[in-house]
Formats: C-alpha cells, sequence, structure tokens
C-alpha cells in the first residue's frame, strides 16, 4: 500500500503509535517518511508540532520554509501536466491557490508567468 494511499490522519495515528513521542529523533524520523512521500505539508505539520514539542529542534524551524518551497514546486508541476492535457480552468484553479507568503520569489515568478 502506497503512503500516498493513506488519508493524513490515519497515517499520523499509525506513525504515532509506532513511535515514543518523548524522544525527538522519533519526531525527525516521521518527518523524514513524510519528506520521501513527497507529502510536504505533513512534513511540515509534524515538524513543527516537533518544535513546539521539543524546543531543542528550534534550529531546524528553516526546514519549515523548505518544505513550503518544495511543496509549492510539486504543484507547479502538476499545474504544467493540467495546462498540457488541455485542463486549463483546472490549472487556472491551482495557480490561484498558491498561498504567496509561503513561496519564494522565484516560485512567485514562475506562476505569474503561467
Amino acid at each position: 500500500l502506497a503512503l500516498s494511499a493513506i488519508p493524513p490522519d490515519r497515517l499520523q495515528t499509525i506513525l504515532f503509535n509506532q513511535v515514543d513521542l518523548n524522544n525527538p529523533q522519533n519526531w525527525l524520523d516521521i518527518v523524514t517518511i513524510y519528506r520521501q512521500a513527497q507529502r510536504y505539508p505533513e512534513a511540515r505539520e509534524i515538524l513543527l508540532k516537533a518544535i513546539r514539542r521539543h524546543p531543542e529542534l528550534e534550529p531546524l524551524r528553516p526546514k519549515l520554509r523548505e518544505f513550503d518551497e518544495a511543496n509549492a514546486e510539486l504543484m507547479f508541476r502538476e499545474v504544467g501536466y493540467r495546462f498540457n492535457a488541455g485542463q486549463y480552468e483546472l490549472a487556472k484553479s491551482l495557480l490561484n491557490g498558491f498561498d504567496r507568503k509561503t513561496i519564494s520569489v522565484d516560485t512567485e515568478v514562475k506562476i505569474d508567468r503561467r
């Protein structure tokens, strides 16, 4: 079963039940699982929870921005696929769905050019 087939809340429950959440490394291992599955919003959410629970992880806060950018790149690729498939309205709605506060200037320029 692919990780992408498991609903977010169910996957989080499964993963949290398998580790000791008092260990910060276990949180980071869960973040890695989400990152490798390209589930960047979930990776970001778990890392933020980890930082709140384990203040010693605060130096990892810049990773939150990296997850935002990775997700934006993934979404931008999807826009390209939809545009190339002639699904112009869907591509346009995806472009309008970008949260410009969480993306880099480079990605914002790509969106504006599209």
